[in-house]
């Protein structure tokens, strides 16, 4: 999965620098090892490859939403490399803006000032606001 790809990405930059950092400490020949197996020639040529189709500007994202890690993974891949995916993408783009745009001309028509658009695995997008706000009308 892209997920997957963006790890590997993360661990091939990280590799020689962790490596360089710890050469002076006793130990490291694991460190070591990879790095030598693998070949900073290797590594390169791996991470130049994931770099045609990924945005190199995307990382892996740690501790958000499932909403925030969907939106990063149907970016990361390049424009231009899968028509179907563009196509998605810009599909994607436009319901998201259509659920926001609702959400807040919702917000405005009932007086909703805490109303805000959250997603749950569980349940996907939903309309959020605080219970006190619930029914004081426009």
């Amino acid at each position: 999965t892209i997920k997957h790809v963006l790890g590997l990405r993360g661990v091939i930059t990280a590799v020689p620098t962790i490596a360089a950092a710890l050469e002076p400490v006793v130990g490291v020949s694991l460190l070591k090892s990879i790095e030598q197996a693998l070949g900073n020639t290797e590594l390169e040529a791996i991470k130049e490859r994931i770099d045609v189709v990924v945005d190199g500007s995307v990382q892996q994202e740690k501790k958000v939403s499932t909403a925030i890690a969907r939106t990063i993974h149907v970016f990361s891949v390049r424009s231009g490399i899968d028509g179907m995916l563009d196509v998605v993408r810009t599909q994607y783009s436009s319901i998201l803006e259509r659920i926001y745009a609702t959400a807040k001309q919702i917000g405005k028509e009932y007086n909703i000032t805490t109303l805000k658009v959250i997603h749950t695995s569980a349940r996907g997008f939903i309309l959020q606001c605080e219970k006190a706000e619930i029914g004081k009308g426009a």
